[in-house]
């Protein structure tokens, strides 16, 4: 062993200490910090989503309201301006009845009829003068509108409504440019009589009173799309312009085609940037209102928060580390006592006595320091007494297996197979067999309890079962004799306070009878053989089921004067016998829930026609998939039996499944 000079220079615990505290504070702090601001983000995602729509929503209702109104007033200029005799009509006589703010609105109307050739042609014109001047607008700026942006009036076609548009455009007039925001209203001949069909009205409005309303919105960016993509009212003017008559590079357009919604609220990305978008519907065919807000500018005062938060935070840091330094220069004193008091035990001195006064866990330790040292030479002699007990321990392991070696079948009539995990070092179920001559005798018991005295139970079990073999090797005893026998043994032996079930099974390798004794024992199942069932009837390999042997009787043990019964089944070539214990059906998964014998019956009857060795690894494996893991309780034991053998008299009749 390396002297001290040669070892590691330890770490002083108040470091590992100040680094522990450290990461746990950093990484509570981070925690709280991140799910904070998820929490924070996302309500403010919802705070900003719903304020975007009620700015959309009062958008949509007064300008819904605007065109609505202009739309209603405008019908009774369109029959006026198509019936003028000439153009010495007074200009007043065509506004008559019209509102004030109208006259200050409507640029002109003009009137297109279909031809032969299913053209539009121009039939009538009218421009409102007075107000294109107002606008520095030319007298002809209908003409020199309609050649910039002609008006799509196939759209009217063979409908009977109106359509939208924007026909927002930029002159130079006079060498000085004008910009006007033109909103574009087509209208179907009906509005003039019932006898105007072919005809198709445009008139055109200064959409300043739409602009208006979309700037009110601080906050959001309202403007008004047509599902088409084409852009038909926003607050500001160049943008207007830019896309009159033209689709809007937005991402919603294409939404805008293929959704069904009142309204509905997303984010996306516009041009690089996150937005949170709301869709509403305006109350006008295929035109619809959408509100943005930029991602980024909503959470200004978010970002702001997270830096003072933040700042905070390493505030809070700096404050603990000086405290945890304070504090575990006093905690390290005491432990630098306690470390003496440990080397001083290590050198065999036992008398210590040691002055830590901390009021807290340290002066505990420090007493049982103390109380240790006194107690050092009972804890030397209490250690060799247990080491002295787990070498009994060991060697009753070593006796009790030595005992429950399974037995070895030499009989080409018969196959047997088992399993048994005992739950503890010393278990309490155990299984033998013994051939004598052409019966096969079987016996399979579970003691009550665990530990030594369960093994002790069984240790007398089965040396009892084998003395008597021994002595009655010329005539085997019936089963019921066996389990009389061994009642009488046990409860001389225990005294009545250890019992023990069991079950005892005696067959005959020459005719296929079974005889079953149980002592409340679990009863044994038997897989009929697909040629045949127990009453010779011809079964169905898919719908065969494991049957149970049903047989009573009273635990091993408890009463002297107790009695038992043998009730005899017929076993056909093929047939294949199962004993268990309690262990694998009350076996627990992690909830506590048993497999319970039903699964047990189950995964025996899929058997089949499959060997012993196949039938108790898919039991092994079920019963382990049902404990996925869980601690074993319980001793798990079964007994595999498939006879091979054939019947001596051809054609007899099946014995009865149970006789007496």
């Amino acid at each position: 062993m390396s002297g001290p000079e040669t070892q590691k220079a330890p770490v002083p615990i108040k470091y590992k200490f100040l680094a522990v505290l450290f990461s746990i504070m950093l990484t509570c702090l981070s925690v709280f910090f991140f799910y904070a601001f998820q929490t924070f983000s996302e309500d403010k995602r919802m705070f900003i989503m719903d304020l975007n729509l009620s700015l959309l929503k009062a958008a949509t209702a007064e300008v819904r309201y605007g065109i609505q109104n202009r739309l209603e007033s405008v019908q009774s200029l369109i029959p006026r301006v198509y019936n003028r005799v000439d153009n010495s009509t007074n200009e007043s006589d065509t506004y008559a009845g019209l509102p004030d703010s109208l006259k200050s609105e409507v640029i002109g109307v003009k009137f297109y009829r279909e031809n032969a050739q299913g053209n539009f042609e121009s039939i009538r014109a009218y421009n409102n003068r007075e107000l294109l001047a107002k606008l520095s607008l030319p007298p002809n700026f209908s003409q020199v509108l309609d050649s910039k942006l002609p008006p799509p009036l196939q759209l009217l076609k063979n409908k009977q409504s109106f359509e939208l548009l924007n026909r927002s455009v930029a002159l130079d007039v006079g060498g000085k440019p004008v910009k006007t925001g033109v909103l574009t209203v087509l209208f179907s001949g009906k509005y003039i009589d019932r006898n105007s069909s072919g005809v198709v009205i445009v008139v055109d409005f200064v959409q300043d009173f739409i602009r208006n309303v979309l700037k009110k919105s601080g906050v959001a960016e309202v403007f008004l799309i047509r599902s088409d993509g084409k852009l038909l009212g926003h607050p500001d003017l160049d943008t207007l312009i830019q896309y009159s008559n033209q689709a809007f590079p937005h991402p919603l357009v294409a939404r805008l085609k293929s959704a069904t919604f009142p309204r509905e609220s997303l984010e996306v990305a516009v041009n690089g940037e996150d937005y949170l978008c709301n869709i509403g519907e305006s109350g006008f065919p295929e035109v619809f209102f959408i509100s943005q807000v930029q991602k980024r500018q909503a959470y200004v005062a978010l970002y702001h928060l997270a830096s003072q938060s933040l700042l905070i935070m390493g505030i809070l840091l700096c404050l603990s580390i000086i405290a945890s330094i304070i504090f575990t220069n006093r905690l390290t004193v005491n432990i630098t006592k306690l470390q003496s008091a440990a080397e001083e035990i290590g050198k065999g001195n036992l008398n210590l006595s040691l002055n830590v006064k901390s009021n807290d866990e340290l002066q505990s330790v420090a007493e049982s320091f103390e109380w240790m040292s006194s107690r050092l030479s009972d804890l030397i002699f209490e250690t060799a007494k247990k080491a002295r007990l787990e070498g009994e321990l060991k060697t009753a392991r070593l006796v009790q297996s030595t005992l429950l070696t399974i037995p070895h079948i030499a009989s080409e009539d018969v196959e047997v197979d088992s399993h048994l995990v005992p739950a503890t070092d010393l278990g309490g179920d155990f299984w033998d067999a013994y051939l004598t001559g052409r019966t096969l005798t079987i016996i399979i018991g579970d003691a009550t309890g665990h530990g030594a005295p369960a093994a002790l139970v069984t240790a007398i079990a089965k040396s009892c079962f084998s003395t008597l073999n021994t002595v009655y090797h010329a005539h085997p005893l019936e089963p019921e004799q066996v389990t009389a026998a061994l009642n009488f043994i046990l409860h001389n032996s225990c005294q009545g306070k250890l019992l023990m079930t069991m079950c005892i099974i005696q067959l005959n390798l020459d005719t296929g009878e079974l005889g079953v004794c149980n002592a409340g024992h679990e009863s044994p199942m038997v897989l009929r053989a697909s040629s045949s069932s127990s009453d010779g009837t011809v079964s169905d390999k898919g719908s065969r089921k494991a049957e149970i042997l049903f047989a009573r009787g009273e635990r091993l043990g408890f009463s002297p004067e107790a009695e038992f019964k043998t009730v005899k089944f017929q076993l056909n070539p093929g047939d294949t016998l199962m004993l268990f214990t309690d262990g694998i059906t009350e076996a627990r998964n992690r909830q506590g829930k048993e497999w319970g014998e039903r699964q047990l019956r189950k995964i025996f009857s899929a058997g089949g026609e499959r060997a012993l060795h196949q039938i108790k690894q898919e039991l092994v494996a079920a019963v382990g998939n049902h404990m996925g893991g869980a601690e074993q309780e319980d001793d798990i034991t079964f007994v595999l039996l498939k006879w091979l053998g054939k019947l001596t008299k051809k054609g007899a009749p099946p014995l009865p499944k149970k006789v007496g």
